[in-house]
């Protein structure tokens, strides 16, 4: 394996970054942290999403060579976490620390993915995006453009997202009740429930072929670093609420680079 490009960068740049890139002998990985919607425990420093990727990434250095099978390796992380969350600060929350990941195995030559990070390959871009997750968006969007027509500026709204606020306890109700579910609005992730097998994404590929993988951070994944930086760069530029063509659950907010941490790794298999 070669790394051709890394990259990752906390939405506030200061240093609390909730993504995690993983670079081993065997497995490179996309972490992404889960941002909490719950208030974090007295006298930790670190949110619930750094706890989260960090901890895969250690389990990463830790996982035993003979684990081979894609879901062998999703149950060993998944596990090992709520081990780990059990044993920390964070297990008196309502909302447990929790993650997406995408990782390549060099044993296997298999991209294997359980959650909502993203894979690029022969031109092609793999996401496997919450359901749920389009339909609060969808919601906050309406919300802030109904705030627009009646006169707030984009400014008054970046400072107090209106959307966001409503649909906050929302995302943590879905949380609850669809992470890890097989319903109609289930979505996988890693730190709370049992494994979903369905869930888990496998790509095959060839070996001595660029691959990226990335975070959500950037809402164009493209063949380069620059490139996505440029398309993540003017979508901010052009619609920093992220209400028209790029609708989510959360915009830029104060004080931040971009609106979610951003984590991006090209290499040959």
């Amino acid at each position: 394996m070669k790394i051709l490009e890394s990259f990752t960068l906390s939405k506030r740049n200061n240093g609390m970054n909730e993504d995690c890139l993983y670079i081993g002998n065997r497995i490179i990985a996309v972490i992404d942290g889960v941002t909490s919607k719950s208030p974090q425990p007295q006298n930790v420093e670190k949110t619930g999403g750094c706890f989260a990727a960090e901890t895969i990434s250690r389990l990463f250095d830790a996982m035993p060579e003979n684990l081979i099978n894609p879901l062998d390796i999703v149950i060993y992380l998944n596990h090992h976490l709520k081990c780990l969350i059990a044993d920390s600060p964070y297990a008196a929350q309502k909302e447990p620390p929790a993650a997406s990941v995408i990782f390549y195995d060099k044993n296997t030559r298999c991209v294997i993915s359980y959650g909502d990070c993203q894979f690029l390959y022969q031109g092609l871009c793999y996401k496997d995006e919450k359901k749920i997750d389009i339909i609060h968006a969808e919601k906050r969007a309406r919300i802030l453009q109904e705030c627009l027509s009646q006169g707030y500026s984009e400014q008054e709204l970046l400072m107090n997202d209106f959307g966001r606020k409503e649909i906050e306890p929302e995302i943590l109700n879905s949380f609850l009740e669809y992470a890890n579910q097989k319903k109609e609005y289930g979505f996988a992730v890693l730190g709370f429930a049992e494994v979903v097998p369905e869930f888990i994404r496998v790509y095959p590929v060839n070996e001595g072929e660029e691959l990226i993988l990335a975070s959500d951070g950037y809402p164009f994944l493209c063949s380069t670093l620059k490139d996505s930086e440029k398309a993540l760069n003017e979508l901010i530029q052009k619609d920093p609420l992220l209400i028209h063509e790029v609708k989510s659950t959360k915009g830029l907010q104060k004080d931040s680079v971009s609106f979610d941490d951003r984590t991006y790794v090209k290499f040959i298999a």
